[in-house]
């Protein structure tokens, strides 16, 4: 194998190292996580050991885990209420049948995230438009 080039400044050498995943992998796990090689790794075959060495250093934006978003569980606001109801996307296992909110909300870390779920699924998103949309699947799997 040949030696690795010398660089003068880190841009242009992770430049360099972002041409392939394997090269970016290789990189990363001389030199440790770095935005540009996680992009460039992310999508390809190893993707999961980059994830197994640097996952815990990574700051992606993925939803925390039910457990957590439980938790955190708060009560919707009257208009957030309000407009899910209009939309329609409620259960109903209220008294007698009647209609209950199928979205919830949760804040995790100073986040906000809106939940629609059953038994067998759930759909975390960023906004209460994302989640009432996530209801018409949500309610197939119930």
């Amino acid at each position: 194998m040949p030696p690795k080039p010398m660089f003068t400044d880190t841009d242009t050498e992770i430049d360099y190292y972002t041409r392939n995943p394997f090269m970016a992998w290789t990189h990363a796990a001389d030199i440790g996580h770095h935005p540009k090689l996680w992009n460039a790794v992310k999508g390809s075959v190893y993707e999961p050991m980059y994830r197994k060495k640097f996952g815990h250093t990574m700051n992606e934006d993925r939803s925390p885990r039910m457990k957590a978003l439980k938790a955190g569980r708060v009560e919707l606001d009257d208009a957030e209420r309000k407009e899910v109801m209009r939309r329609k996307a409620v259960w109903h296992h209220g008294p007698k049948g009647s209609p209950t909110p199928a979205v919830w909300k949760s804040e995790v870390r100073g986040k906000t995230y809106y939940v629609c779920n059953t038994h067998r699924a759930a759909q975390v998103k960023p906004t209460l438009k994302g989640a009432i949309r996530a209801f018409d699947f949500i309610k197939t799997t119930s």
